[in-house]
């Protein structure tokens, strides 16, 4: 993930400003490392140095993945340098790819050329994640003896924002021009299968999509 310097940005929510390191965040990071070990890889190319929190994990909890990361910033001394739109490695390089909060800040007529430059690269899935801002209440509901229920309701949007770029993102999912649909109909465009989307219930923000090839 992408290192930010705030997100402050996002409606509804004063703090994030406060700490790019906040707890819904680590939610997030969770969700990441649970859909990468669920596919229980061999080899795994993570998109985005950032924080370096779901790498290092990563390799601590499962030292037998190959894990290499990629960022476009030497800096960060990412294993491999270069763009998500020119990734250095041959075809099917590894088994899973994991790309999340990067995209947006792309313009989006780089995002097509981007996921097929992911899925030259990946062998069977791709885990990415997206802002997705249209409004959500996390409902959760406790009672004794029940499982537990956990709930995002979404309220309509009959007007949705207009999204001029911050000097971070160049776009989210949910404001003008930018439905949801939007970003599946890329996906179909480039021959990824959805196999699941939800957002992170602490953090409703981060939206998940696992593709196929």
């Amino acid at each position: 993930m992408p290192n930010q310097a705030s997100e402050n940005f996002f409606p509804g929510n004063t703090d994030l400003g406060e700490s790019y390191e906040q707890k819904g965040r680590f939610a997030s990071y969770w969700h990441q490392i649970d859909e990468i070990t669920r596919l229980d890889p061999r080899s795994c190319l993570e998109i985005g140095v950032g924080t370096r929190f779901v790498a290092t994990y990563l390799r601590l909890r499962r030292p037998q993945m190959q894990l290499s990361t990629l960022d476009i910033n030497p800096e960060l001394q990412p294993d491999l340098v270069g763009s998500v739109l020119d990734i250095p490695c041959e075809d099917q390089a590894f088994d899973v790819s994991s790309c999340c909060q990067v995209l947006e800040h792309l313009p989006f007529d780089d995002f097509l050329p981007a996921l097929r430059e992911l899925k030259r690269v990946t062998r069977s899935k791709l885990v990415l994640s997206l802002p997705d801002l249209r409004r959500r209440y996390p409902l959760l509901v406790k009672i004794p003896k029940l499982p537990e229920v956990r709930v995002l309701l979404e309220l309509p949007q009959l007007f949705p924002q207009k999204w001029e770029f911050n000097g971070e993102h160049h776009w989210n999912i949910g404001v003008r021009d930018y439905p949801l649909e939007r970003i599946l109909e890329a996906f179909d465009v480039v021959g990824l299968r959805l196999e699941k989307t939800y957002c992170v219930f602490e953090f409703p923000w981060h939206r998940f999509f696992v593709l196929g090839k």
